[in-house]
């Protein structure tokens, strides 16, 4: 008997401790705010950083170069234009080679919004489409 009072005792305690650790865990997480909780589709691009002194290397905010053990600088959106087709990271200028695969840089390709048809979703197309089966202008894909 008293071996069950014993046991029921460390169960209840070891429960209330879960529950309050549990509590603490929550009070320590930050509330998402309503700009933080914002769509993608309204949050802004982010930034490319790269070397000054080797514009092939980039990253983030933050970021150090390897090589020369400076900081990263923003680029502007016309410097980063070209992008190599097997590592997107990096970035460069017209004529430059990735220096990891040494394959040319290519233009980035903007991409173009995807329209689809409201009563077909199945059927995509681009701006000024109509649906194969039911004629009606194809939609902007929100």
């Amino acid at each position: 008997m008293k071996n069950t009072i014993l046991i029921t005792c460390v169960l209840l305690l070891s429960f209330t401790a879960c529950k309050n650790e549990h509590q603490n865990q929550n009070k320590l997480q930050p509330e998402t705010t309503a700009t933080e909780s914002a769509s993608p589709a309204t949050a802004t691009p982010e930034a490319v950083y790269a070397c000054p002194m080797h514009p092939e290397v980039t990253g983030k905010a933050g970021d150090k170069c390897p090589k020369c053990k400076m900081d990263l600088e923003e680029k502007k959106a016309a410097e980063a234009a070209y992008t190599c087709p097997m590592h997107p990271e990096v970035t460069g200028k017209a004529g430059d080679k990735c220096p990891k695969c040494k394959m040319d840089l290519e233009e980035k390709k903007v991409a173009e919004a995807v329209h689809t048809c409201p009563m077909h979703p199945e059927v995509t197309g681009k701006a000024g489409d109509k649906c194969p089966k039911c004629k009606m202008d194809l939609e902007e894909k929100k």
